[in-house]
């Protein structure tokens, strides 16, 4: 993100700070909202998982709410809201997906024809990210319901990976400050309650990577294809990292061999003069976005 962003030191910091007010109201304030108008038990919203051969999968809390209220027009609405929302997020991820394709590929870390541009955009990467939403026409063979549980598993177990890097980088960013005996009051943005948070973020999400697909052991006969996506990151994870390492002869650098100054650019490069708002919708969406 802090390639493509204007001013990344001050947007970027924003943006992490608003993060956290924006998973509270939406995602923790929404799912309280969604337990408390539609029970657990409910056929509607369980029907995909006792039946995963049909055609299409779980619809949202709220619709079905709405259609136990008999109110006739809203879910419509809502059920088009979501999918301008699904179209918003797959655009986001493709995005991000094919501009981190075209860094490793500079980098050497991929392979370099993703790094092919036409008109400023990494054509190739994108052609290549958005091939997967082919993968969607699976469901015509196995049932919506399956294909999406197996989506789920994937990416949920993919973005724990994720996060277990993201976590584990920045001990050993926090372990050569330590030892260079730099100051982290003096950035732009720092976490608090370092680095405790970042261990307990380590260590929850290999919790969860392993208990991911815990469900399948209770029946594994009728359930290999669901142990497969909840399980398949684990060794794909560990034989990339180990190929890697092994054909580039790549290690993991010691604390003192770490460098915190060279490559970084300086604020004069990258910032730009911040304009504040003026007018009351401008001040609005400068505290929303």
């Amino acid at each position: 993100a802090a390639v493509v962003t204007e001013s990344p030191r001050r947007n970027v910091a924003r943006a992490i700070r608003r993060t956290f007010y924006r998973i509270l109201i939406f995602y923790i304030f929404g799912i309280m909202i969604a337990g408390m108008i539609v029970p657990s038990n409910d056929p509607d919203l369980l029907k995909p998982f006792s039946d995963p051969t049909q055609g299409k999968v779980s619809e949202s809390p709220f619709v079905i709410a709405m259609r136990h209220a008999n109110i006739k027009t809203v879910p419509s609405v809502v059920n088009a809201g979501l999918v301008t929302s699904a179209f918003s997020a797959a655009n986001s991820f493709s995005f991000a997906a094919s501009r981190i394709l075209q860094a490793l590929a500079a980098s050497r870390q991929a392979p370099s024809i993703f790094k092919t541009t036409y008109n400023d955009t990494p054509i190739v990467a994108v052609l290549f990210t958005c091939s997967f939403g082919l993968l969607s026409f699976m469901s015509l063979d196995h049932g919506a319901g399956t294909v999406f549980r197996w989506f789920v598993n994937l990416s949920t177990v993919g973005g724990f990976f994720s996060w277990v890097t993201i976590n584990l980088t920045y001990l050993y960013f926090y372990q050569g400050l330590k030892h260079h005996n730099i100051d982290r009051t003096q950035f732009v943005y720092r976490g608090a309650f370092q680095p405790w948070l970042s261990i307990w973020g380590l260590v929850m999400c290999i919790f969860f990577i392993l208990i991911n697909g815990f469900q399948v052991f209770w029946n594994f006969r009728l359930q290999e294809n669901d142990f497969v996506a909840s399980y398949i990151n684990i060794p794909l994870f560990f034989c990339l990292y180990t190929y890697w390492k092994v054909t580039r002869k790549t290690r993991v650098r010691i604390v003192g061999e770490r460098d915190f100054t060279k490559g970084i650019p300086s604020i004069a490069e990258t910032e730009t003069e911040y304009r504040r708002p003026h007018g009351f919708w401008e001040r609005v969406a400068d505290v929303v976005f």
